[in-house]
């Protein structure tokens, strides 16, 4: 007869490779599904070497500001053949669906976030000329109170038509393309936690080496590239 103490050391051992085995099994399949999801939510390389920026982001957020302007627009400013970009207005935003079947939206910087966020995703819809696109965003993230005039100002200034941006903005075109980030935005494995947060090709590791140096994490994937060197 196995004594009482014996089969109970047994016992925790089965368990503890059961939890094991299940954990392994669970943390593989988050893998899967979140690769998975990757791949449907956001584009894949156009082809070439290049490095995918995908950035989640905030209009009003004080670091979203401070990464466009000091690090992303610097950056493609400087080498725009090899980066291509991927941005995604709403960070820490939630959606809801009314009654009438339309979309709500409730911002971490209140209501003139959830504006300058469809702004923003207009202008990215919009325009399809990256740098232009691009450089009007980091605009808008100046220090306006009045977003639907910095709007028309930015535009202006980088020779951009702004009245189908402000309709898509003001309309459900708006509504929806920040539905979609929204979509884009809660699909990441884990949850974001930090806006912004900036994947390269698709990886999320390093997040505080990217936010102080983007260039040179850029640099990291592609060293032969002349401007690397």
């Amino acid at each position: 007869m196995v004594p009482l103490k014996l089969l109970k050391t047994r016992l925790l051992i089965a368990l503890l490779l059961f939890l094991s085995v299940w954990l392994t099994y669970q943390y593989m399949e988050s893998m899967l599904l979140q690769s998975s999801v990757e791949k449907e939510k956001f584009p894949q390389l156009s082809g070439g070497k290049k490095v995918l920026v995908t950035v989640f982001y905030e209009c009003l957020c004080p670091d979203s500001k401070s990464f466009i302007h000091n690090h992303l627009l610097p950056s493609f400013e400087k080498a725009p053949h090899l980066l291509q970009l991927h941005l995604i207005p709403y960070g820490k935003a939630e959606t809801r669906l009314t009654s009438r079947g339309s979309y709500e939206f409730e911002c971490q910087h209140g209501s003139s976030e959830c504006f300058g966020n469809k702004v923003h995703a207009c202008a990215i819809n919009k325009v399809e000329d990256e740098m232009k696109s691009l450089r009007v965003i980091s605009c808008l993230m100046e220090d306006h109170g009045d977003i639907e005039g910095a709007g028309a100002e930015c535009s202006t200034k980088f020779g951009v038509n702004w009245s189908p941006i402000l309709d898509c903005a003001k309309g459900k075109e708006g509504n929806d393309l920040l539905k979609e980030h929204g979509d884009s935005t809660n699909a990441l494995n884990p949850k974001i936690s930090f806006v912004p947060t900036i994947l390269l090709n698709h990886k999320r590791d390093g997040q505080p080496a990217i936010l102080k140096n983007l260039w040179k994490e850029i640099c990291r994937i592609l060293p032969e590239a002349p401007e690397c060197k």
